[in-house]
Order: C-alpha cells, then sequence, then structure tokens
C-alpha cells in the first residue's frame, strides 16, 4: 500500500510502500490460481483428491459455496411489449427504476379502451395517465400531448387518456388542478385524511417512488413527466405498429 495525501499542491504519494493485510481471498477449486490446477490424476489421488472432481467452486470456511448465475431485466430502460389481452390489458411498457439499491417497477398499460393506467410502488391499484402527468406539474391537455408527442396518430390514440383525466382539470386555476390530481392519489394512500394532508402525501411518494433513479426531489418532477411521456410514446408507437416489441432476453 502506498500512502496518498492531498495537499496545497495537489495530491502528494509518500516515498515508502508498505503490505497491508486485508483479508482472505477465496480461490476457485481447479482455476489456474489453485494449487490443484494441471495435476495428474495420480498426483490428485496421493493429495487426497478426487481426479474425477471437476471443481468450479469455492471452499468458504469448511463448506462448498458455488456462484448461481442470475438474469434480470435491465435497470432503468424501457421495454414496451404486447399482452394476449388478459385482464383487459393490449400492450404495456415497463421499466426497473434503481437508484442505490432501492428497486421501483414502473407499469404503464394500455387496455381495450384505449386508456393507459400507471402502476408504481405504495400506490394501490393504477392510477390514469392525465391524473398522473397533471400530478407532475403537466396540466393542460396541450402540455400533456407534448410529453408525448405531436405526431396526429400518437395524439389520436391519446384522447381517451385525455378523456378520463379530464375531470381533473379545472380550467380557471392551474395550481388546482393540480392539487385536484395530488388529491386523487393521495385518496389512495391516506384514506380519511384532511386533503392538505392527502396532497403532501402524495407528493411524497411521487418523489420517492416514482421512477427514483430521475431523482427525489421537487425539481425532478419534471424529468419524470417526460420520461413517462416517453414511455406513452413507445407503447403507442408499438400499438399503431411503428415498433416492434422488446426482446427482454
Amino acid at each position: 500500500m502506498t500512502l496518498i495525501q492531498r495537499g496545497p499542491g495537489g495530491i502528494e504519494h509518500a516515498d515508502t510502500t508498505q503490505e497491508v493485510f486485508i483479508g482472505y481471498l477465496p480461490i476457485m477449486l481447479k482455476s489456474k490460481f489453485c494449487l490443484l490446477h494441471g495435476l495428474s490424476d495420480d498426483e490428485l489421488i496421493k493429495l487426497g483428491e478426487d481426479p474425477k472432481d471437476p471443481g468450479g467452486y469455492f471452499i468458504i470456511n469448511g463448506s462448498e459455496r458455488v456462484l448461481v448465475a442470475q438474469e434480470d431485466l435491465a435497470h432503468n430502460r424501457i421495454l414496451v411489449d404486447k399482452t394476449d389481452g388478459y385482464l383487459n390489458v393490449t400492450h404495456v411498457a415497463k421499466v426497473f427504476s434503481v437508484r442505490r439499491g432501492f428497486r421501483a417497477p414502473v407499469l404503464l398499460e394500455r387496455k381495450k379502451d384505449g386508456t393507459l393506467h400507471l402502476s408504481i410502488p405504495s400506490i394501490p391499484g393504477k392510477i390514469p395517465f392525465g391524473i398522473m402527468m397533471r400530478s407532475l406539474g403537466v396540466i393542460t391537455d396541450k402540455e400533456i400531448v407534448s410529453m408525448v408527442s405531436e405526431d396526429p396518430e400518437i395524439v389520436r390514440e391519446l384522447i381517451p387518456s385525455l378523456t378520463e383525466a379530464s375531470y381533473i382539470f379545472d380550467p380557471s386555476s392551474k395550481e388546482e388542478s393540480w392539487k385536484n390530481a395530488l388529491d386523487y392519489i393521495g385518496k389512495r394512500v391516506a384514506v380519511g385524511q384532511l386533503r392538505e394532508y392527502r396532497i403532501e402525501r402524495a407528493k411524497q411518494i411521487i418523489d420517492y417512488y416514482l421512477l427514483p433513479h430521475l431523482g427525489i426531489t421537487p425539481e425532478d418532477r419534471k424529468k419524470k413527466a417526460q420520461f413517462l411521456g416517453l414511455m406513452a410514446k413507445r407503447l403507442l408507437e408499438l400499438v399503431l405498429g411503428r415498433r416492434p416489441p422488446d426482446d427482454k432476453d
């Protein structure tokens, strides 16, 4: 180990290097670093080893340990796919948002009536896409469309979702429309509480459980709305036959 110090003149290296014990590292049996590597059957028998043992495992505290391969979907990446029509769902877009070990799956589904609904951790049931976008500060239909796409065919596919969330919109006040959307979510997680508390609880869940890899502060809500818009765009492109389903393998 060589000591490194940061001084007024920048990084300085110590003149001496010393060996430091940091622990034992297990060696895979029969690997090139193993004492049994390359020995003949007779030599293995003399050492009390089974010559038919293929190796490939570790011995830790006298117990045999193996590494088990695991497959998982890529983190923070949008994957779109078709379904077989179960539970009234025709297409899905999903992403596994990961931040510092915390994993938050987000699922956007298209129903047979053309509406889009979102599932996120800590919120029971599914939230209409238009309401979720308004809870993130994207209030008007025009703003929501701009987050997804202004392509006429994609806009046409968005109309059912915009119509479904229209009752939340208050034409006299964007602020009130935003609070209505937050309160819709808050009623799912703070049943029976005052409206002010429900709104604050909804804000907390949006910040911490919706796409946490994009950030967990109120300032990150716009990025989350843009990401959800991208999810909706790719999902609707799949619906229109403009892109193939993603191969999750």
